[in-house]
């Protein structure tokens, strides 16, 4: 499946003076008592390590787990684990 452009798709829709603004921020995956276990369960269910995880061994799976736990772990600030994300906020005006 291709996707259009979000310029495209919004002038194509009949919107105007577009603008695009990018925003870094904290994307926070675990918190709570045990941030880093809220994290790894959160990850292990969601994302795109989460087929990979269930398709693994049980073998496998204890070894990935425990990379990930690692990782998540190197991202544990302040009692809550945040990895850095980016997103474009869009805005437009009626054409």
């Amino acid at each position: 499946m291709h996707s259009r452009p979000p310029a495209a798709t919004l002038t194509a829709a009949g919107w105007g003076s577009l603008h695009r603004e990018a925003v870094a921020f904290g994307y926070r995956v675990g918190g709570g008592d045990d941030p880093v276990g809220d994290a790894v369960n959160f990850l292990t269910r969601i994302g795109p390590s989460a087929p990979l995880l269930r398709a693994a061994s049980v073998d496998e799976r204890a070894a990935m787990i425990a990379r990930l736990t690692e990782a998540v772990r190197q991202h544990l600030h302040d009692g809550v684990v945040d990895f850095p994300a980016s997103a474009w906020l869009w805005s437009a005006r009626a054409a």
